[in-house]
């Protein structure tokens, strides 16, 4: 591995890479942004092939369905900013779990020769057999009549 010194040609390079990669995003958002408000806020004119009074009776619907897409779109631009601030919040302030998995594995089981098992010893320390209980004494008899 060859490690060199930026010459000045690096430089210009990085900083003109730097510029176009400024104006792409802000063009990107830009655009965006530009596409959400016109969405949100659109105002345009109906326009069929219809003749003037048939085309008045539609403009309560057109209405009604440009209110329902500008809703639309709002709902999905909301939603996202606040999927956006939850998902960064959780991803800044949630710590991972570090947890070593390799401590707790049995490697006994990948080897191929098995070892004879070691008898079980008896624990002396165990107690005894509990004693059984007594058997139930006989039920009484009926008395005679």
């Amino acid at each position: 591995m060859m490690s060199t010194a930026p010459t000045t040609l690096d430089f210009v390079a990085s900083i003109l890479v730097f510029i176009v990669l400024t104006v792409s995003t802000l063009t990107l958002f830009g655009m965006g942004i530009l596409m959400a408000v016109g969405a949100v806020f659109s105002n345009r004119p109906l326009v069929t092939s219809w003749t003037s009074d048939k085309e008045a009776s539609f403009a309560a619907y057109e209405r009604r369905g440009s209110m329902s897409n500008s809703r639309a779109w709002l709902i999905s631009l909301v939603g996202a900013v606040v999927l956006t601030i939850f998902v960064t919040g959780v991803y800044f302030g949630v710590a991972p779990e570090r947890k070593d998995v390799s401590k707790d594995m049995n490697m006994s089981n990948l080897t191929k020769k098995h070892a004879a098992a070691p008898a079980a010893k008896p624990d002396s320390a165990a107690p005894a057999e509990a004693p059984k209980p007594d058997p139930p004494a006989p039920a009484p008899a009926a008395p005679k009549q």
